[in-house]
């Protein structure tokens, strides 16, 4: 709905930030179709690796405003599967870490050798003190939503996603809009749980 907003009526307005709380509907496995309460945030037009990195400094500050004091972000990029075939992908985007030889890494910049983007994303992150971030080669999305880097935002006590996000241009160029978009939903329903049980 932002991508079709943001080609419609505010193309002329670039760049734009956004926020947003409203109920939105997913398919879940067990339940079916479910009504979900998100918080989001979204910036639409040019973007550089500095707003990307800013977009996960946002996503820290506003779980801290929320009261979450044990949040992980865990983030990929799309170069971190390049070298990764259809059967490796298909294991990956199910979660099933059995085919392969040892479970893939987690960790910091030192787990980055060869892989530029990230390794300049992530000098990034420790120049702004930005602590539990953490490059994850186990999380894996789709890419032909996902164009640039993507996350999840991880409660560890909760042991549970309570929010994602990343940079979706191809998003924007299903609506014929030629941009950069970029942004995160937390859903307020686990974050509730997270802090009242």
């Amino acid at each position: 709905p932002i991508a079709r907003i943001s080609a419609s009526r505010l193309s002329d307005t670039l760049p734009i930030q956004l926020y947003y709380h409203d109920p939105v509907f997913r398919k879940d496995p067990l339940l079916g179709e479910t009504e979900i309460f998100q918080f989001g945030c979204e910036h639409i037009g040019p973007l550089s690796l500095v707003e990307e990195v800013n977009m996960i400094q946002l996503v820290l500050e506003v779980c801290e405003a929320a009261g979450l004091s044990d949040i992980e972000i865990h983030v990929a990029h799309p170069e971190l599967f390049a070298s990764y075939g259809p059967d490796d992908l298909k294991r990956l985007s199910e979660g099933d870490f059995l085919g392969f030889s040892s479970l893939p890494e987690r960790g910091d910049k030192a787990t980055l050798s060869g892989f530029n983007y990230m390794s300049e994303f992530f000098d990034q992150i420790q120049n702004l003190n930005l602590n539990n971030v953490f490059v994850n080669f186990g999380l894996y999305k789709d890419l032909n939503y996902y164009n640039g880097i993507f996350f999840d935002v991880v409660s560890k006590s909760y042991g549970k996603v309570i929010g994602s996000g990343g940079r979706y241009d191809r998003v924007l160029k299903a609506f014929n809009f030629d941009s950069n978009a970029i942004g995160f939903s937390l859903r307020l329903h686990h974050i509730e749980r997270v802090l009242y049980g």
